[in-house]
């Protein structure tokens, strides 16, 4: 199994703040949502258009960066709990090398990774 990348919901423009609110959390976990699934629904190879590209900022243990992903259409999927509510979200995106990755983010942890996958 290979290991996990974490993201960082904000971007190296806007970081999230050191000790985030659950005001600050909440925003900033909805502005995520937001550019993912919009990414998600572009339909670009329809329209012969250009992809639009999901910058995100990874948070390394020795180095932080920020990379352009595309988000694969139509792949975003909102997670429910057994009551119906909202507890995060999953795209599947792919990186420059053609590699798939699951894009993993919690909303009440405040968490977001990516971890290697096949494509669908």
């Amino acid at each position: 199994m290979s290991k996990k990348k974490t993201v960082s919901m904000g971007t190296k423009q806007h970081p999230v703040p050191e000790n985030p609110n659950k005001n600050t959390m909440a925003l900033f976990y909805d502005n995520f949502k937001n550019r993912v699934k919009k990414k998600s629904d572009h339909a670009y190879h329809d329209r012969d258009e250009e992809p639009v590209l999901l910058r995100v900022y990874f948070i390394g243990s020795i180095f932080n960066s920020t990379q352009e992903i595309l988000v694969v259409h139509k792949s975003f999927e909102l997670k429910l709990n057994d009551n119906k509510e909202e507890i995060g979200f999953t795209a599947l995106v792919r990186t420059f090398d053609d590699a798939y990755y699951k894009l993993t983010v919690y909303n009440k942890r405040f968490k977001a990774h990516m971890a290697k996958t096949k494509k669908k």
